[in-house]
């Protein structure tokens, strides 16, 4: 991601850069029929999305650009929630297209519209 950072600004200097982090895939509590995971790969899966996100904070800060904390926005809406934001690993039915620990079209239109709002549109 540094690279990243250095390579935009080479290419656009004035441009304003954001990272945003991943989105909460996993719920706080046990996993769901969507997610089907021992506590050991949850707690393996938490620390990494934990991790992550502070890669993410702490690139975003050396590199002077800003930080769309998808994973924030996310909470309460992981792929267990009612409304999820994202895919667990199995399909619910009737979700099409579908691809396993991904954001789905809520969880893009959610943070389509927390950018907006960064961006001031």
């Amino acid at each position: 991601m540094d690279r990243i950072a250095v390579e935009v600004r080479s290419r656009a200097p004035k441009a304003r850069l954001i990272f945003v982090d991943y989105v909460t895939l996993l719920p706080s509590g046990a996993p769901c029929a969507q997610v089907p995971l021992s506590a050991q790969a949850m707690a393996t899966a938490r620390a990494t999305a934990t991790r992550l996100a502070q890669l993410t904070a702490d690139v975003s800060k050396r590199n002077g650009a800003d930080v769309l904390r998808a994973s924030a926005l996310s909470r309460g809406h992981d792929a267990c929630a009612v409304q999820p934001w994202s895919n667990g690993f199995v399909a619910r039915p009737g979700v099409d297209p579908f691809t396993p620990y991904h954001p789905n079209l809520a969880g893009m239109t959610g943070i389509a519209t927390a950018l907006d709002r960064m961006l001031g549109r």
